[in-house]
Formats: C-alpha cells, sequence, structure tokens
C-alpha cells in the first residue's frame, strides 16, 4: 500500500458528504456543517501554508486565521481571531471534510473580547485522505487543500523489511518542518520550525534571499536551536513588487523556500473584494462540476451504516414562505416575498442526527427565481433544529450560497417518517440563525413533508 503521509492528493473532492464519525460519541458534540471545496488544483494563493505535509494554515478573515496541524493519527486544530474578525461573543466551531465522511460542531467553543479569541483542540481521524475540509466560525469560513492522516503503527505490514522504505520513514521520523509566509501591507511575516535538528544548542544567523527581485537580507541570531529543535520567527519589511525565488538559510541548510508572492498596500475593502472574489471562483467550479442528484448515488452506493429510524432514500420537501431583507445604498431596506422549495432525500440517521441530501430546487425573491443545485439538510431531533446549506444559481450564473436554520414551532414535534409533516420558524440573521441566500436576509415560515 502506498505511504498516504507522504503522497499528498492535488485534487479537491467535490462531494459534499456530512457524517457522524461514530454513533457512540454524544450525538450532541457534533452536527453537520456546509462545506464546499473547490474542483480542480488547490489554490495556493489562498493558502499560507508551505507544508501540506505537517502543518497547513488558512486565512480566516482579514487578519485571523485557522491552523490544521496533522500529527499522526489525530489532527490538531487551531483558531486564532485577530483585529475584530469577529464582533465579541461566543461562537460554535465547526469542522467537516467532503470525503471520508466528516462533520463535527464544538458548541459555544470560541469566545471573542475585544476583537480576540482563540479556540483548539485535537481531532481525532482515522487513516486515511481528507479533501475539501472547510472550518466554519460565526460568517467566517475556509477551506483547506488535500492531507492525509497515517499513524506509524498502521503503514502497512507489506512494506516492512524494505531498507529503503525504513530509511525513508526514519528520515521524516527524525526531521519535521513546517513554514509559513504572511503578506502584510509594508513587509512579510516568516514563521518556520524544524525538529531532529542535528545542531548544537544556540542562536544562529538566517539568510533570507530571492531571485527576483535581486534581495538578500541577514537576520542576526534569528534562528533559535534547543534540544533538536529550531525556530525563526520574523517580520521584515519590503518594497512593494512581487517576489519570486525565497529561500530562508542558515549556513548552506536551506530551512524553507516559498512560492511567488506579492507585497502590496491592501485597502480593508480591496481585501474583503479579493476574499470573496476567491469564494465565488470555487462556488463557480463545484455547481460546474456536480449536481445534488450525483452526491446522493454516490452515497448510496457507499452503503453507509444507518443505525437511526430514517432510511436511506425517504424523501422530502421543504416549503416556506416570507420575505428577503436587503439595504439599498440609500439605507432604505427592500422587502420582496420569499418563497423556498426544497427537495431532499435521507443517505443517513443515528438516533439524534438525520441527515439529508439536497437533490434540487428553487428559491424565488421577489421577481428573481434562484436553482437549487447542491446542499445539505441536517435534523438535530433533541434539539427539533433543521440546519441546511446549498448552493444556488441565479438566471445570470452566479452563485451564491444558501444557508438555512429552523427551529420546530411545537415542543412535542417530530420529524415525520415514511408519511406526515413538521412545521419550521426561520427568522433572524446573525449568529446561529444566519438565514440568508448571498446578501438577502431570509425569515421564513416553512413547513418538511414526508413523500
Amino acid at each position: 500500500m502506498e505511504n498516504l503521509r507522504y503522497l499528498l492528493a492535488t485534487i479537491a473532492a467535490l462531494t459534499l458528504v456530512l457524517s457522524i464519525v461514530s454513533s457512540s460519541i454524544d450525538p450532541n458534540y457534533f452536527v453537520g456543517m456546509n462545506a464546499f471545496a473547490e474542483n480542480g488544483e488547490e489554490d495556493n494563493s489562498d493558502s499560507t501554508s508551505n507544508n501540506e505535509e505537517d502543518v497547513l494554515i488558512e486565512s480566516l478573515g482579514n487578519s485571523s486565521k485557522v491552523t490544521l496541524k496533522i500529527d499522526d493519527d489525530h489532527v490538531n486544530l487551531k483558531v486564532e481571531i485577530e483585529d475584530s474578525d469577529l464582533e465579541d461573543g461566543t461562537y460554535d466551531v465547526m469542522f467537516a471534510c467532503n470525503s471520508s465522511n466528516v462533520s463535527k460542531e464544538f458548541l459555544d467553543a470560541l469566545d471573542v473580547e475585544e476583537g480576540h479569541g482563540e479556540f483548539a483542540t485535537e481531532v481525532a481521524l482515522s487513516n486515511g485522505t481528507y479533501m475539501g475540509c472547510e472550518v466554519d466560525v460565526g460568517e467566517l469560513s475556509a477551506t483547506f487543500a488535500s492531507f492525509s492522516v497515517m499513524s506509524d503503527e498502521d503503514d502497512g505490514e507489506d512494506d516492512r523489511g524494505n531498507p529503503e522504505r525504513e530509511k525513508h520513514e526514519r528520515g521524516e521520523r527524525e526531521h519535521k518542518q513546517s513554514s509559513r509566509l504572511e503578506t502584510e501591507d509594508e513587509g512579510i511575516e516568516i514563521k518556520v520550525e524544524v525538529e531532529g535538528l542535528n545542531m548544537t544548542d544556540g542562536s544562529y544567523d538566517v539568510v533570507f534571499a530571492c531571485q527576483s527581485p535581486n534581495l538578500n537580507r541577514t537576520l542576526d541570531n534569528a534562528f533559535k536551536v534547543e534540544d533538536g529543535k529550531g525556530k525563526f520567527e520574523a517580520e521584515i519589511r519590503l518594497a512593494n513588487g512581487t517576489y519570486s525565488g525565497c529561500e530562508v538559510t542558515v549556513g548552506d541548510t536551506v530551512l524553507a523556500s516559498f512560492d511567488a508572492f506579492t507585497v502590496s498596500e491592501e485597502t480593508e475593502e480591496e481585501q474583503e473584494s479579493r476574499v470573496e472574489e476567491k469564494r465565488k471562483e470555487k462556488r463557480e467550479r463545484i455547481v460546474i462540476a456536480t449536481s445534488g442528484r450525483e452526491i446522493h448515488e454516490r452515497h448510496r452506493s457507499e452503503n453507509a451504516a444507518n443505525p437511526g429510524e430514517y432510511e436511506l432514500g425517504w424523501n422530502y420537501v421543504l416549503t416556506a414562505n416570507g420575505t428577503a431583507m436587503q439595504r439599498n445604498q440609500s439605507g432604505i431596506a427592500d422587502r420582496p416575498v420569499a418563497t423556498v422549495d426544497i427537495n431532499m432525500t435521507v443517505w443517513k440517521s443515528t438516533g439524534a442526527i438525520i441527515l439529508l441530501d439536497v437533490l434540487d430546487g428553487t428559491v424565488e425573491i421577489g421577481n428573481q427565481t434562484y436553482t437549487v443545485v447542491l446542499g445539505y439538510a441536517l435534523y438535530m431531533i433533541p434539539h427539533d433544529t433543521l440546519r441546511v446549506g446549498a448552493l444556488v444559481v441565479d438566471d445570470d450564473g452566479n452563485v451564491y450560497k444558501l444557508k438555512l436554520r429552523g427551529t420546530a414551532e411545537e415542543d412535542d414535534a417530530e420529524f415525520p417518517m415514511e408519511s406526515g409533516s413538521i412545521d419550521l420558524t426561520f427568522e433572524g440573521s446573525s449568529g446561529p440563525l444566519n438565514n440568508r441566500l448571498g446578501d438577502w436576509e431570509l425569515t421564513l415560515e416553512g413547513t418538511v413533508e414526508a413523500g
């Protein structure tokens, strides 16, 4: 078996998969989340990671970031909120992957005070390759490139006794490296960490050099080594422009090399526009390449265990009516009529959660019709709450994200099985409620009917 620890997939999966990792775990610990990954080659321009094998770092908002550190059979997840990217308050943190059936939510996990907050946890994952993983915190989201998890003890008996492989694995265990480079208005911030060094404890000069433009900077005593572990962190002021062929070296050893990057003074509006444009491009690639019905057929072929009462293939229709609100440039709110019709079908359930694929449907706001292409729905039985996430397309081909969160109107209401219905209220567009389509805030009353 080829060692997945050293080969990372370069094509992000397009399927939207939401599942409970283990039905024996407290179901309140997990809920589904939307994870729409990009299609095609990974978008390195949006990633601040230079070493996908050990550490992945993605931007979250304008100044915040989320980090995944892969360590044998688990992943360390860390969210850092900076510079008021989120308003002060408490937020759920959601983690899910398009493949390998992972979906987790950490309820009320992140506290933001005075614009700053931090959350870290260990996420246990089985061996395999994980694609299109997304972390959502409030209105912020980040999507990661593929990564692999492989514990040393399960690397594969077929490869035991192979001297070259054992030498390679031994070298990997002895020498681990992670690095990242982030651009700022007036320069860059670099962080490099290396383990397994055969160097005397102490401080070493670091050279940061680029081929174009020709650049060579020496940072005295910047690389700190202790017990075989080295660390280098620095902020380097650079003139505006594009830099390529850049490396960080200590003596004759290259600690890290970086792809081309651009330093420019970017306004907050420009930053927001750039991030939104990347998200738009990802959504467009997804809706071109797949559909909700294709995703459901993949789910059916997986033959996933279904310990709950709701069976694979049971169909439901969500219909909801109400109003949408969007403020124009004059600050006056438009309030056209809004109508939602979505077809869904079960692909898995447990005693606490029902997972459904969104097959298709429409959303009408005023005179505009949006076509539902794909998505997910998740009903949390203990909380009588339905969450829907989908991608929709307007008549001009523009792609938007639809998010709904509805609550059962009756305290003793039950999600219907093969027949019947349940009434839901979708109200509010902030915090966990978050009912919106693009810039439209939605207030709806609806029904889910079986059949």
